[in-house]
């Protein structure tokens, strides 16, 4: 369940753009950068927080804001209110209310990212019930952990100050090349994009860039195809910079 908004004006395109990229789990009021730990371009943040959406709110629902059986309005207590008695929702007999957290919110109360990193060293395991080893893993785990950075703040300054490009590039050099597929190359070289478009992520690309994508001990005896591709992404970088 998510949060009901009425504006008392209509919204343009990028406001409602804005406001999406904010995603379900949004139960703000539009009033505070740091409500959200979502990565936010800086014109969604100027579109968001520049106090017209917090002003427009007429009423507001959502249902972390509940008491016994009452959902409450929570709309910012400056705004004119359009309700001539009580603005409180009561909810039906049979509803109750459910607090959920995000999976950043899940991951930090358990440890951190960090809580991931011994995964990594686990990936030769023989499958339950099965003498095969899944070589997917390895790059399924790569994108939850690339999925939790790209949406978190904190994550990205956790995953820096623990090191953690170098204790997964440790794990990868010790397990079987096979689980270093092509998969996993464009996870990094698409997660190296990403960092590379961020004002602050240039420390934590050069810890990916040096533990994993760029460390020869990884690399040097994965399949044939993945080095051949390796290689030449490689020097279509090397050009792009010397150019």
């Amino acid at each position: 369940m998510t949060a009901v908004y009425l504006f008392s004006e209509a919204l343009n395109a990028a406001q409602i753009f804005a406001i999406y990229q904010l995603g379900l789990g949004y139960k703000g009021t539009f009033k505070f950068k740091a409500e959200s730990d979502l990565f936010l371009a800086e014109h969604h943040k100027l579109l968001l927080y520049d106090g017209k959406l917090s002003s427009a709110i007429a009423f507001t629902y959502n249902p972390r804001a509940t008491d016994a059986q009452l959902c409450l309005e929570s709309s910012p207590k400056d705004n004119p209110s359009i309700f001539v008695h009580s603005p409180h929702a009561l909810m039906l007999q049979d509803v109750k209310a459910v607090l959920t957290h995000s999976i950043q919110s899940a991951m930090h109360s358990i440890g951190g990212v960090q809580v991931l990193f011994p995964l990594f060293a686990q990936l030769d395991y023989r499958q339950y019930l099965s003498d095969e080893i899944d070589l997917t893993i390895c790059s399924t785990l790569l994108a939850f952990v690339m999925e939790l950075l790209k949406n978190s703040i904190a994550m990205q300054e956790q995953m820096l100050a623990c090191k953690g490009f170098l204790v997964i590039g440790y794990s990868l050099e010790k397990s079987s090349k096979s689980h270093v597929s092509r998969a996993v190359l464009e996870l990094c070289l698409a997660f190296s994009k990403y960092l590379s478009n961020l004002q602050n992520g240039m420390p934590l690309l050069k810890q990916l860039c040096d533990h994993v994508l760029l460390n020869p001990a990884i690399w040097i005896h994965t399949p044939a195809k993945v080095i051949y591709i390796y290689i030449l992404i490689l020097f279509y970088y090397l050009c792009c910079f010397c150019a």
